[in-house]
């Protein structure tokens, strides 16, 4: 249970969309692709680049104006994800209340391709929004 305000909170609960097409994408989901995701926020906005292969992100880089600037899991563990991890980030969310959560889908390969998270109502600059591509790896993935 979250204490909210000196109030108790039970958990939120999952959608059921949610839960659908996340078990649609580990049903049909390539065993090698190619993430992007660009942050829109108050905050770094440079997007992400991974390699996720078997489940795991074997590589990762920010795109800059300059070229791409690799990346370590000691960098930024949390902006090397996978599918599976947004899945996993999204359900927390909603476990958590948070005030608004909204997605849209990929309709082939079940991915959320847009995320808009708004944690608290009332504070200011804690929204963001992610703008997600999945592609092919280099080896054809």
């Amino acid at each position: 249970l979250a204490i909210v305000g000196g109030w108790f909170r039970p958990p939120g609960t999952v959608p059921t969309e949610v839960t659908y097409q996340e078990s649609m994408w580990v049903a049909h989901h390539p065993r090698s692709y190619r993430l992007r995701i660009e942050r829109r926020c108050e905050c770094d906005m440079r997007p992400v680049t991974s390699t996720v292969r078997d489940g795991s992100v074997s590589d990762a880089w920010y795109e800059t104006p300059s070229g791409s600037v690799a990346l370590t899991g000691a960098d930024r563990p949390h902006v090397m994800l996978t599918i599976e991890q947004l899945y996993d980030y999204l359900a927390e969310g909603y476990r958590k209340r948070f005030s608004k959560i909204d997605i849209i889908y990929d309709p082939v390969l079940h991915y959320p391709t847009k995320v808009y998270v708004d944690r608290i109502a009332s504070a200011v600059d804690d929204e963001f929004e992610l703008v997600i591509t999945v592609g092919e790896t280099h080896d054809g993935g």
